[in-house]
């Protein structure tokens, strides 16, 4: 985005909004601040207040959310959520999961739902796609972890598009090189991010994942070559120097 011109201010207040003929001005500080639109996008709140669930011994959190175990259980025996009313994901893929993990449970066939292994997918251009966890999630538990990384632009398929803006980031478990989170970002993001959910859910490694062999010329590709670099092994990208 920065590429592109855009400037990204993080944990900065907007004031004084006003609606102009040209769009709409604002203030960050003294600073005066002009854009063509202005999208207020401040999360969800639940409303579980009216439903009165205490009566029925299911408990909420202190913002109304409903917390559930892995199994959608609620504290009340035989009361089930999903959705959104859990404050968890918040994704129409995770609340279909949940209700299938739901029915099964009920039917006796528990499928725990590992809220790390659910994917996100942001349709911005260059489209991100995430599953799993962070850098700075994986240093705050301090986490010993590998990171292989490749760019778009080693990309055949990405260069024959016109699509070499992006990179795809995988790491992994130093000791056992499970795979630990995917992070995506470039054309068709959404989609590949897809592969990256059955190899969490599967505990696979980065060298299991590279050695899964990968059509040529694809944009999924990328992620074989990414599982590769883990090891310094992409044979796409130039080998650091030790």
């Amino acid at each position: 985005m920065e590429g592109k011109g855009i400037k990204i201010m993080t944990g900065t207040p907007l004031g004084d909004i006003k609606a102009t003929a040209k769009g709409v001005t604002g203030k960050v500080g003294e600073a005066k601040v002009a854009a063509d639109y202005l999208l207020v996008s401040i999360g969800r709140k639940a409303v579980s207040g009216p439903l009165n669930l205490a009566a029925a011994g299911v408990a909420t959190d202190e913002r109304g959310w409903i917390p559930v175990d892995d199994y959608c259980r609620t504290s009340a025996p035989g009361v089930y959520a999903i959705g959104d009313a859990t404050g968890k994901g918040m994704l129409a893929h995770w609340a279909s999961a949940q209700a299938i993990a739901a029915v099964d449970t009920i039917a006796g066939e528990r499928t725990a739902l590992p809220l790390d292994q659910v994917p996100g997918a942001i349709f911005t251009s260059p489209e991100i796609g995430v599953v799993g966890a962070t850098e700075e999630q994986l240093k705050e538990r301090g986490a010993n972890y590998k990171v292989g990384k490749f760019p778009f632009a080693a990309l055949g398929k990405a260069m024959a598009i016109n699509a070499t803006d992006g990179f795809v980031k995988i790491l992994a478990d130093a000791a056992t090189d499970q795979v630990l989170g995917v992070h995506i970002i470039g054309a068709h993001a959404t989609d590949l991010i897809a592969e990256a959910g059955p190899a969490m859910r599967l505990e696979c490694t980065a060298r299991e994942l590279g050695k899964a062999i990968h059509a040529h010329p694809t944009l999924g590709e990328s992620l074989m070559e990414a599982a590769h670099a883990v090891h310094g092994e992409s044979a796409h990208i130039p080998a650091r120097r030790r």
